[in-house]
This record gives structure tokens, sequence and C-alpha cells, in this order.
């Protein structure tokens, strides 16, 4: 039935990674429930136990050196001094499994969801407790200070110093979601044709449904994803506009690859992790995402409404003096 469910998802153009989402959460299932006995026989033993090997189980299990060979319930004895996983994720890896209990029930393969009111062993984070912060002063000097922008050693080598000056997809993509304001996703998807010009204005276009020269659909987080976004003096002055011109059509940031996942922020997020353990600009809350939230507070600074903020460029230039 798991395969059933997963081959039912597919065919609703699921994301590849929430399909992978699913995946690792069956993986865990299948380390405390039998998945071979018949459905109608899950019990609320079986969710009990599955709940409590995922508030036990370390974060990152697969790829902590000292847990990433074994499988779950060994990782959980390998592993008892490790962090575990936070609530968001305990909660996102037992729903995962909750949805695929409730399809059996909705197709009469038993008759409730068992344990459907289980609380997970983590409590929920206190409203108003902030999940991310902005950078500081000092965390983006340290950032602009890396070999990225100093100099590196090689394109691969790009968080090691060295003599290469090179302005390339990791050049650009944290200085663009500095001054735009947009996740690492919708830059590293940005096409030669997303790059426009209306009333003297020049700005992102970001959208999914592209011309045709197009490579794959675009994939955006939310329907308010799409939008138009003024490109910042700053973008301007680093000479953006000429590294565009010099790329062919198609995607500006061909460097940057597509993850196993199916999505571009994959790979970039444990780039952007290494980076800054490297550099010493990352902690739990200070993370890629961050420059959002630098971005919205410079709005905010800036007297910039959260109306006026969410406007189309039409208006959106003209009021906040991008």
């Amino acid at each position: 039935l798991a395969i059933k469910y997963e081959q039912a998802l597919a065919t609703q153009n699921i994301k590849e990674k929430t399909l992978g989402d699913l995946r690792l959460s069956f993986e865990l299932a299948r380390a405390v429930i039998d998945f071979d006995k018949p459905a109608s026989f899950l019990d609320t033993a079986d969710m009990k136990a599955l709940r409590d090997l995922i508030g036990q189980i370390p974060a990152h299990y697969q790829k902590k050196p000292e847990t990433r060979d074994l499988d779950p319930v060994a990782a959980i004895k390998a592993g008892h001094d490790l962090p575990k996983m936070g609530y968001e994720t305990q909660k996102k890896r037992f729903d995962f499994f909750k949805r695929f209990v409730a399809w059996m029930v909705a197709e009469e393969y038993l008759p409730k969801v068992p344990g459907a009111d289980l609380k997970l062993l983590v409590k929920k984070p206190p409203k108003g407790k902030p999940k991310r912060l902005p950078y500081d002063t000092g965390q983006l000097k340290l950032i602009f200070q890396t070999p990225i922008y100093t100099g590196r050693r090689s394109v691969k080598h790009s968080g090691v110093a060295g003599d290469l000056r090179l302005k390339d997809g990791r050049y650009w993509v944290p200085v663009i979601a500095l001054y735009a304001g947009m996740r690492s996703g919708e830059i590293i998807q940005l096409l030669k044709s997303d790059i426009r010009t209306e009333d003297g204005v020049t700005y992102f276009d970001i959208s999914k449904w592209e011309e045709e020269e197009a490579e794959e659909i675009k994939n955006l987080k939310t329907g308010s994803s799409y939008r138009r976004v003024p490109i910042h003096s700053a973008i301007l002055g680093l000479g953006f506009l000429d590294y565009v011109a010099s790329r062919g059509k198609g995607r500006i940031f061909p460097d940057l690859k597509l993850g196993s996942d199916g999505t571009y922020s994959q790979p970039w997020s444990k780039f952007w992790y290494n980076l800054g353990n490297a550099w010493g600009f990352r902690t739990p809350l200070h993370v890629f995402h961050s420059f959002r939230h630098n971005f919205v507070d410079a709005l905010h600074d800036a007297n910039v409404t959260d109306a006026i903020a969410m406007q189309h460029i039409e208006n959106a230039c003209r009021k906040t003096g991008f």
C-alpha cells in the first residue's frame, strides 16, 4: 500500500522533495512497524512506536558520522547524546505518515486513523519565538569577506582563500538575496528572460510559466511567490546586467545544479551550511533565509508598509525608492 500511495501522489505532479520527505517518513516507520501485515492491523501501539522513534532519533542522523551507516533504531542508541530533531521536523515526519494512514482510511483499508490524537514528545515552541533571525552587521561583513568575494582557490573550492576572482552563481545569489529578498530557489532558477525592464525600471520577473527557452517549469513556494522585484542599484553597480548579457539562453546560473530532491535549494543549502560553519557566520537561527529577514527589516526601517511592499512593480518601484 505504501508503494501504491506513493504512485498515486506521483500522478498528481507532487514535487520530488515532497516525495523524498514521504520516503524518509516511511523509512522511519518501517523500523518499528511491520509493513507486511494487513493494513487493518495497524493500531495505536504502532503509531506510538513511530512517534517515540521520531522523538528520540538524532537530527540529520543520516549525515552524522556516528549514525549515518545505521538503521534508525541503532542510530538512536549510537547517537543518544546527539541533538534531536526539532518540533517542526518531528511534526513533518509524523504528519507524512499520518497522511498515508488517512489515505488508507479513505480507501477503506482500515476503519479509522489509530492514535489520531497522539502528541509529539517534543513541546511546540511558544508563539512569538523566532525561527530565523536576520544577519547582524558583523555576520554580513563575514559573509562578504569570504573567499567568494575576496578570492578563492578554485571554482570547486570557493570557500577556501586563493587568487581566483569570479562572479558566478555563488557570488551573485547572496547579493541578490540581501537586496531583493528572494529565496535561494527563486534566484538559482532565474532565466535570462526573467531580467526585464519596464518604464526605465529593471526588475526580476519571478513567474512559473516561462517562454520556450525554459529548461523546465520552475518550482515556486507559494502563490504569492509570483511577483516582480525591482533590481537594487547595489546589484546593478556590481555589473549584474553585464553578467546577464554574457549568458546564453536559459538559466543565468547554470553552475548551480539541481539537487537529488528535485530542487535547486537543496545543494545550495548544504553549501551555505558548510560555508557558514567554516567562516563563523552561521547559527541555528542564522541561515540563508536570514537574508529575507534583513530585506524585510530594511523595508520597515524605510517606513515601507506591507501593502506597498506586496504591490507589483508599477507601484512598488515608485514608492520604495528602488
